[in-house]
């Protein structure tokens, strides 16, 4: 990978924000599951997808949240912050989302995406706070 100012890795980790942030607002799925490496860590603060995963039971989890929220789409957002550390993004951002018909402002989340050398994500978290408006 080159070396960019903000580490050796900041370019690879703005590609993976920047197609975390397609998907929901654009529906590009595709090109952000591909970016997965095919061994990574799953966490998720939320039912019915709550917990934290590993192997086929990672990936098993990782689909079935996709399955859940492959048709929301965040209608506006506003990202307030990406912090860069060492193979680790984190994306914080107030947006509003509609889900199953119901508009909620997710008043905090935090999502955390960590790569490999070749820039695969090997690790994923989340953390929300999501209300009904």
């Amino acid at each position: 990978m080159t070396k960019h100012a903000g580490g050796e890795n900041r370019q690879a980790l703005e590609t993976v924000a920047d197609a975390f942030a397609r998907a929901w607002t654009d529906g590009e799925w595709d090109g952000y599951l591909a970016l997965y490496a095919d061994d990574f860590v799953f966490e998720y603060p939320a039912e019915p997808s709550a917990g934290r995963w590993t192997g086929a039971d990672a990936v098993a989890h990782r689909d079935r949240w996709h399955q859940r929220f492959k048709d929301v789409r965040v209608v506006t957002t506003g990202e307030d912050l990406r912090m860069f550390a060492g193979p680790w993004v984190a994306v914080c951002n107030h947006s509003e989302s509609v889900i199953a018909g119901t508009r909620r402002k997710n008043v905090l989340t935090t999502v955390l995406h960590r790569i490999d050398g070749s820039g695969r994500i090997v690790e994923y978290r989340e953390f929300l706070g999501a209300r009904p408006e």
